[in-house]
């Protein structure tokens, strides 16, 4: 089984003007076997999505390896930012926690 390293925190990057670069460090501690990981990114505004940030596959994590997954998004005024790190959008098993990075004022 793998995890995000340690639960590593999500680094959020303030590009300004709403624009945001957030990574997170993912880690396959596995043996013997590789494993995905998706890196979503997503806007809400009165628990309406509004934007989505993700590749269109999940990431091939082979075994003993580290990856950094790095996403851009812009935050309108009013919006709430959310990251996920799920196995796969169709999987959707949480890899670690979502966390809230940008909260609506």
């Amino acid at each position: 089984m793998w995890v995000s390293d340690k639960w590593t925190d999500f680094e959020l990057i303030d590009n300004g003007n709403g624009n945001y670069t957030v990574n997170v460090l993912v880690k396959n501690y596995s043996e013997g076997a590789d494993f995905t990981a998706q890196f979503i990114l997503a806007t809400h505004k009165d628990k309406v999505m509004q934007t989505i940030a993700m590749d269109e596959t999940a990431t091939t994590i082979t075994e003993g390896n580290t990856l950094r997954l790095t996403k851009d998004i812009t935050v309108a005024e009013g919006e709430t930012m959310t990251a996920f790190l799920w196995d796969s959008v169709s999987g959707m098993t949480p890899l670690r926690p979502s966390s809230v990075l940008v909260a609506a004022e």
